[in-house]
């Protein structure tokens, strides 16, 4: 740095000393100031051009996209085209509907009959002889697909064929919806009320059950009569076998004929009118070790010793103390037994005795009691109003048309009088007023063996109607 010397004024020349330095300090200092903004006007510079070389340097780096013409405008053509794909699938709509139509007119209606040469024979002048066209007779055609109505016996075989398929409870709902009357669907719905709690399989062993033993199967019937009045047909059927006969009553219900009803009895064509006098029972009876007439699973119900005839030894056999209602296994009377409890319905006013360890299952109002074995055997009860107030016998016989019932099947106690089927298993009684009917039916399992038939004497035995 250069610095410019300037003389000092003629007053300082030894004049003053001090104030010589004085000036002197003051050039230093303004020196010293000079030095300082210049140094802060070169870092203020430096500073700016650090600032300008990095803004620059950004600039380089940086590259801006601007989005081309054709994609900032896409989306206007994109609704262009979704608002043309509209009329498109539109007109393709249509233009099925109409090949559709064509289709249809095309394959089921009937084309105009072209004019045959024979309607009308033209001159050489071209007019007809007589002046007429004569048209050919319209010949009315049967429609093809119609189908050609059932008769009652046809539904009635179609009906059966899908029954004797049936395993399930399940499946006998749907076939009786299928094919019954408004009023059998009523009946079905009342067993479905019956049977709500009961576990699947107990109601699948009693499907299988009532098929099993109670109706024939279709293989099974032989000749069918068929008797039609108004809407009403009755089919009396025959078993093969000629021991069993049958009545089926069919309601037409539109275009269709539906099960009313159907009720089977046993006895030959020899025979129409009255019981076999020696039923064949196909049931086979339970292991007896002591072979005293109770099986071993009614000496276990019962406590008794299925080794000795006489479990109690008080000189009455087993059998022959249950027949009395007397206890087997003990002094006393069968109530007097642990292993037997009593039952009250008040609802229907009876009460009997029944295996303690047995299951109750009550439904529809107690209108049917259901006492259940382990193995799946049960006793039923069920109590149904007699409308007419018949005697056991009249009613016995209007149900299953036997006019002849034998007096050994006839049973009769103080409080009510009873008819036992053929096969001992089910008893049907009445009250002394005649106001209930009360079936009782012992249902063997699915093995078709007899293990309580004793046990179910000795409920119907003490079954007692109260007033």
């Amino acid at each position: 740095m250069k610095c410019k010397i300037t003389s000092l004024p003629p007053f300082g020349r030894g004049e003053n000393k001090n104030l010589f330095m004085l000036n002197i300090a003051n050039l230093l200092f303004k020196k010293k100031k000079d030095e300082e903004k210049e140094a802060e006007i070169t870092k203020e510079e430096k500073a700016a051009a650090e600032k300008k070389d990095y803004t620059k340097e950004l600039e380089e780096k940086i590259t801006i996209h601007v989005m081309p013409e054709r994609f900032r405008t896409r989306h206007i053509k994109k609704n262009n085209a979704k608002s043309m794909g509209i009329v498109i699938i539109a007109l393709g709509i249509l233009l099925f509907g109409a090949i559709g139509f064509g289709l249809y007119f095309f394959l089921f209606k009937s084309s105009p009959a072209m004019p045959s040469p024979e309607i009308a024979t033209t001159t050489e002048s071209g007019l007809e002889k007589g002046g007429e066209v004569k048209e050919e007779p319209k010949q009315e055609k049967t429609p093809i697909n119609e189908e050609k109505e059932k008769t009652p016996t046809e539904s009635y075989q179609e009906m059966k064929a899908e029954f004797d398929k049936i395993k399930t409870f399940s499946q006998l709902e749907e076939i009786s919806r299928r094919y019954g009357s408004q009023n059998k669907i009523k009946e079905m719905d009342k067993y479905i009320e019956e049977a709500k709690g009961m576990p699947e399989e107990f109601k699948n062993n009693i499907v299988a059950l009532l098929i099993q033993q109670q109706i024939p199967k279709l293989s099974e019937i032989g000749d069918i009569k068929e008797e039609i009045i108004g809407d009403k047909a009755t089919l009396d059927l025959t078993g093969k076998d000629l021991k069993k006969k049958g009545v089926v009553i069919l309601i037409k219900e539109g275009s269709d004929w539906k099960l009313e009803s159907e009720n089977w009895s046993e006895g030959g064509a020899e025979n129409n009118n009255s019981r076999n006098d020696s039923p064949e029972i196909s049931f086979t009876k339970g292991a007896d070790s002591d072979s005293d007439g109770l099986t071993d699973k009614e000496e276990l119900v019962l406590g008794s010793d299925s080794n000795l005839s006489d479990s109690d030894g008080d000189g009455y056999a087993d059998l022959a103390e249950l027949k009395s209602l007397y206890n087997p296994n003990g002094a006393g009377k069968i109530g007097d037994n642990p292993n037997i409890a009593s039952y009250a319905n008040t609802t229907n006013k009876y009460n009997l005795i029944y295996p303690k360890n047995w299951s109750v299952m009550p439904s529809s109002g107690d209108s049917s009691i259901i006492f259940k074995a382990s193995d799946n055997h049960f006793i039923q009860i069920i109590t149904q109003t007699n409308t007419n107030k018949e005697s056991i016998s009249a009613w016995y016989s209007s149900q299953f048309g036997i006019a002849v019932i034998n007096d050994s099947d006839k049973i009769a106690f103080a409080d009510w009088q009873g008819i036992r089927s053929e096969d001992g298993l089910t008893v049907y009684l009445t009250d002394a007023g005649n106001n209930n009917i009360y079936t009782i039916t012992y249902n063997i399992g699915i093995d078709n063996i007899l293990e309580y038939k004793n046990i179910f004497d000795m409920l119907v035995a003490s079954f007692n109607i109260s007033k």
